[in-house]
């Protein structure tokens, strides 16, 4: 299913990524920006140098056409980039002068804002590195939220819940969700769809209650990536996402937590901290506990 379906849909989707995804999609715009500005210089230095050969016969000199250059494996130069910078800047109206005699890389991150790395080029069986932007150090591993994480979850029916389906005509809100669960739709694209007004953590607690009646069951997609990426899935955020708690709540935790192992040289579980504030309950943590190894037990043994 396309959520995007017009430029109009981006401004509406975009407040629902998180800082990594929207630093991607800054990326992936940039990307598309150096490729139009390359082949843009192509087209043009195609033209110049067919009129140079044409001004040079009508002289009565013979010379060989220019070759015409590859639209693959392009590797640019500090030349290029700068020409690409001042084009771009050009095109925005932006009157910045010539460019300074210092990296043209640094110009390059100013204008395209973290640009990627490395990009798979079409009928190229290796990996190209972008000339002169990759910095020294290793990349961070990204980290994703539970929100994230629901992107990579697809419910799919199982046969008590299509019975379920097939024998019970109601409005309830469990029908409403079954009805709508095809195999092909993940937890976040069912999140979007019908349950915006509640935090992740309380749609996963109503996904969990249907869960437990067996109407439904898991498959992950790009299993590899998400195993292999650092998730937010610790019981802090599971205890602020399902509204038991705030972030100062959290915060004033930790304190508590430091101070005890300081005194009595002994840590205790932020769960424990929590109760002994007094800022939540024995079941509000039991729920949490449940949920957040539910949960767990989804993105990394599916």
């Amino acid at each position: 299913m396309a959520l995007l379906k017009s430029f109009s849909d981006v401004e509406k989707y975009v407040r629902l990524l998180s800082p990594d995804y929207q630093k991607k999609l800054l990326e992936e715009f940039s990307f598309l920006l150096e490729q139009f500005i390359e082949k843009q210089n192509e087209l043009y230095k195609i033209e110049q140098d067919s009129s140079e050969a044409e001004m040079s016969l009508d002289s009565g000199f013979t010379i060989k056409a220019p070759p015409r250059p590859p639209s693959v494996g392009i590797t640019r130069n500090t030349d290029d980039i700068n020409t690409a910078i001042k084009n771009l800047q050009s095109s925005f109206g932006k009157n910045t002068g010539p460019l300074q005699n210092q990296t043209s890389f640094q110009s390059l991150e100013e204008t395209f804002v973290n640009p990627i790395k490395t990009r798979k080029i079409a009928d190229v069986n290796t990996t190209k590195l972008k000339a002169d932007i990759i910095p020294e150090s290793k990349p961070k591993k990204e980290i994703l939220s539970i929100f994230d994480c629901l992107g990579f979850i697809v419910p799919c029916l199982t046969d008590l819940g299509r019975d379920f389906l097939g024998t019970t005509n109601s409005s309830t809100e469990t029908h409403k969700l079954l009805k709508q669960i095809d195999g092909t739709l993940s937890m976040k694209q069912l999140y979007i769809m019908l349950y915006t007004p509640l935090t992740p953590g309380q749609y996963l607690e109503k996904i969990f209650d249907i869960f437990k009646d067996r109407y439904i069951t898991f498959s992950l997609t790009n299993s590899q990536y998400i195993k292999s990426a650092s998730t937010d899935t610790r019981l802090g955020d599971f205890l602020i996402s399902m509204q038991y708690i705030n972030k100062e709540n959290l915060d004033e935790a930790l304190t508590f937590q430091k101070e005890e192992k300081n005194v009595r040289n002994q840590r205790i579980m932020i769960g424990d901290a929590l109760l002994a504030l007094r800022l939540i309950n024995e079941e509000q943590l039991y729920k949490a506990l449940y949920l957040q190894k539910w949960f767990k037990y989804i993105i990394t043994n599916l």
